[in-house]
């Protein structure tokens, strides 16, 4: 069998089905108003969703409960390496989802926990913040839109491009025909391992979120290859920073105090950025 074009496949092998309601995160970032706004997918009630490229090899593979994705969920590129896998539990991600680079490297580590969205979510509509039972949702209390964006997949992969692709075959379409990656959900909550890779395999940043936070040490890689290793607290830059050169010479220490703000520095080691 030839290979047909992507859009081919997704009309014929789709399966259309009862609505599910998609929520558009795209720009949320910048307009949390947009958190009201909800588009319609096309879904089975349940059973197995999925679609080729050519015979015998997949494009796309989930499983589907009460119109919803629910179970695991793997896609494809067209030389056969993984695009992306994960699981999701009534449309939410649940643990972690990775995505590998064309070429077999592995791109982004997420990690989410479906139940505590719900939690954290619920958390923020509080009226009364003696209440709270989350850092996250005392931090937001005052602004429970601004909280809202940390239980967004365009806070995850800092990534507002969602709102031009309005449904989740687009969003497949664009991540395995491009180097644009837009998960097929729209709502989820970080906890755990989060990691961004380069095609080469270098780490750009590493380190782990607890409840929709960063907190404890993480690293940070610049686009010159310096790097930055410190503490986060409840989302926030704490304390001590070492700064590296591309080299691995401590240059910088910076200094930050318990509401994130930098309050000083002390250089190091007069290191020549020339030598990259």
């Amino acid at each position: 069998m030839k290979c047909l074009p992507l859009i081919t496949v997704f009309l014929s092998l789709t399966i259309v089905a009862p609505a599910q309601r998609w929520m558009n995160d795209g720009v949320l970032l910048a307009n949390e108003a947009v958190s009201s706004v909800e588009l319609v997918e096309n879904l089975p009630k349940s059973g197995v969703v999925n679609a080729y490229i050519t015979e015998g090899q997949l494009h796309y593979a989930t499983t589907v409960k009460n119109y919803r994705f629910h179970g695991r969920w793997s896609s494809w590129y067209p030389n056969g390496t993984v695009c992306d896998a994960g699981a999701l539990v009534n449309g939410l991600p649940d643990g972690e989802w990775k995505v590998w680079y064309p070429n077999g490297q592995l791109k982004f580590i997420r990690t989410y926990h479906a139940d505590k969205w719900h939690r954290v979510k619920n958390d923020l509509q509080r009226n009364h913040p003696r209440f709270k039972n989350y850092i996250i949702t005392s931090l937001f209390s005052s602004n429970i839109q601004m909280g809202k964006q940390y239980l967004t997949a365009s806070y995850s992969f800092n990534n507002n491009a969602a709102a031009m692709y309005t449904n989740w075959l687009q969003r497949v379409t664009a991540n395995t025909g491009s180097n644009t990656y837009l998960p097929i959900f729209n709502k989820c909550l970080q906890h755990g391992l989060f990691m961004n890779f380069t095609e080469l395999g270098l780490v750009t940043d590493s380190g782990y979120y607890v409840n929709g936070l960063r907190h404890g040490v993480w690293l940070h890689r610049d686009a010159d290859n310096t790097t930055k290793k410190g503490f986060y607290k409840h989302g926030k830059k704490n304390g001590e920073w070492k700064q590296f050169s591309n080299n691995g010479q401590l240059m910088h220490v910076l200094f930050y105090d318990k509401n994130g703000v930098l309050t000083g520095s002390k250089q190091i080691n007069k290191v020549s950025m020339q030598h990259k």
